[in-house]
């Protein structure tokens, strides 16, 4: 209940910020892009959306301003992704589909992470088809270097997304609330904790939204939600280098 409160309440102050024009929303895509995560009690974001109001508007989804996201990750038997990941590879690979439950749209989805920032391609999909099928293995093959018929489903999260525009600078922040994962019969919530991301065209380290970020004692945090939540529904699975953000996560929830 105390959750549902907290989300309530984000809810009805990101209702007061300017909603995004389908213009500003066009230039705001940043498939390119340098991103800063941080993660924050719930109870923090409405202060945080008051300083970001007068430099950000927010994207609705419908008549919605918490847009619903489901997501199927892939990877390989051997965790090719996750292990890249793990050991700090700095060009690493992600796959996933993803499916943008308001708009009724699914994408399939490799993200890229390079030395120069994050770069995603993406391809449309029928609503709810996460199939990985000869279309959707030769998009793979094309923005990857991983082999499409090794990879498998593995990890599924749900979340609820607050999305705000940058008015004057080329970024998107984005908070994501209530997530939750689950790997076969295996689940896992995290409980009062947002997960938010400042994607930046820019790179630039002082923008409005990063100084809002500071001014709330917020620094930023290296955080994978398919790593994460992989550790947590697979607590043998090795993971040392994620256990600072485990122990965060872990802080947040109990406070």
């Amino acid at each position: 209940m105390v959750a549902e409160a907290g989300v309530a309440r984000v809810e009805a102050v990101a209702r007061l910020l300017a909603p995004a024009s389908p213009q500003l929303l066009a230039d705001r895509v940043l498939q390119s892009r340098q991103d800063w995560k941080f993660l924050l009690p719930l109870d923090v974001l409405p202060e945080l959306l008051e300083r970001l109001a007068d430099d950000h508007a927010v994207l609705w989804a419908g008549s919605a301003v918490l847009a619903r996201y489901e997501t199927l990750y892939f990877d390989t038997a051997d965790r090719r992704c996750f292990h890249d990941h793990r050991r700090g590879r700095p060009r690493r690979f992600k796959v996933r589909a993803r499916t943008y439950a308001d708009r009724r749209v699914t994408m399939l989805e490799v993200k890229r992470k390079l030395c120069s920032g994050t770069v995603k391609e993406r391809m449309p999909r029928s609503f709810q088809d996460h199939r990985l099928d000869w279309e959707g293995s030769r998009f793979v093959a094309t923005h990857s270097p991983l082999h499409p018929e090794q990879l498998r489903p593995v990890l599924a999260n749900q979340f609820r997304r607050l999305t705000l525009l940058g008015v004057h600078d080329a970024q998107r922040v984005t908070f994501d609330l209530a997530l939750s994962f689950s790997e076969g019969d295996r689940r896992r919530a995290i409980h009062g904790v947002v997960v938010a991301e400042v994607k930046s065209a820019s790179g630039r380290a002082r923008t409005p939204a990063l100084q809002a970020f500071a001014a709330c004692g917020l620094r930023p945090t290296r955080m994978s939600k398919y790593c994460v939540g992989t550790a947590l529904v697979n607590p043998e699975i090795r993971a040392n280098r994620f256990l600072p953000v485990l122990r965060t996560l872990s802080r947040l929830e109990a406070s």
